[in-house]
C-alpha cells in the first residue's frame, strides 16, 4: 500500500503463486487466509471483515468453491452454509436470520432450486414450505400463521398457481376458497 503497510504475503515458484497467502487491509488487519497451488486457490480459505471479524470460510479447488462453506453477519452469527461442487450450490443450505434462529432451508442441484424448501418464523414455527423443481416452486405448498396454524395450501406448476386454493384465518376458520387457472383465479370463490 502506498502508506508502506503489508499488501500480502506470499510465495512464487516460476512465476506463479504457490503455497501460504495471506492478504491485509491498509490498517494492517487480515483481509483473507489460504493456499495456492499454480496461481489458483486450492485448501481451506478464510475472508475477514475489517473488524477482524469471519465474513466467509470454506475450501477452493482448482481456484473453484468445493465443499462445505459457511457465511456469517457482522457479529459473528452464521448468515448461510452449504456444500458447493464446481463452485455451485448443492445439497441442503441453511440461512439464519440475524438473530441465530434459522430463517429457511432448502435443497440445491447445481445452482437451482430442486426439492423441498422450508421457511420459518423467528420463533421457529414453519411459515411455509413446498418443493421446486428447477428453481419453481411445484406441487403442494402450505404457509402457516405464527401460531402454527394453516394459514394457504395450493398447488403450484412449474411456478404458477393452478387447482384448489383454501386459506384460513389464525383461528383455523376457513378465510378463502377457489381454483387458480395459469396464475389466475378462475370460477366461483368463496369468502
Amino acid at each position: 500500500y502506498e502508506n508502506a503497510a503489508l499488501e500480502n504475503t506470499t510465495t512464487y515458484i516460476n512465476g506463479k503463486i504457490n503455497g501460504h497467502y495471506k492478504s491485509y487491509y491498509q490498517d494492517g488487519t487480515i483481509k483473507s487466509d489460504g493456499k495456492y497451488i499454480e496461481n489458483k486457490k486450492d485448501s481451506l480459505w478464510s475472508f475477514y471483515r475489517t473488524n477482524g471479524g469471519t465474513e466467509m470460510q470454506g475450501t477452493f479447488k482448482n481456484n473453484l468453491r468445493e465443499g462445505h462453506w459457511t457465511y456469517f453477519f457482522e457479529d459473528g452469527k452464521k448468515a448461510s452454509e452449504g456444500d458447493f461442487a464446481d463452485d455451485k450450490q448443492n445439497g441442503t443450505w441453511k440461512y439464519w436470520y440475524k438473530t441465530g434462529e434459522l430463517w429457511k432451508q432448502g435443497v440445491y442441484a447445481n445452482n437451482i432450486k430442486n426439492g423441498l424448501w422450508t421457511t420459518f418464523f423467528e420463533n421457529g414455527q414453519k411459515l411455509q414450505e413446498g418443493n421446486y423443481i428447477n428453481d419453481k416452486e411445484e406441487g403442494e405448498w402450505q404457509a402457516w400463521w405464527q401460531n402454527g396454524q394453516l394459514k394457504d395450501k395450493g398447488v403450484f406448476t412449474k411456478g404458477i398457481m393452478t387447482g384448489l386454493w383454501q386459506g384460513f384465518y389464525s383461528n383455523s376458520k376457513a378465510n378463502y376458497i377457489g381454483e387458480y387457472k395459469d396464475g389466475k383465479k378462475n370460477g366461483k370463490w368463496l369468502y
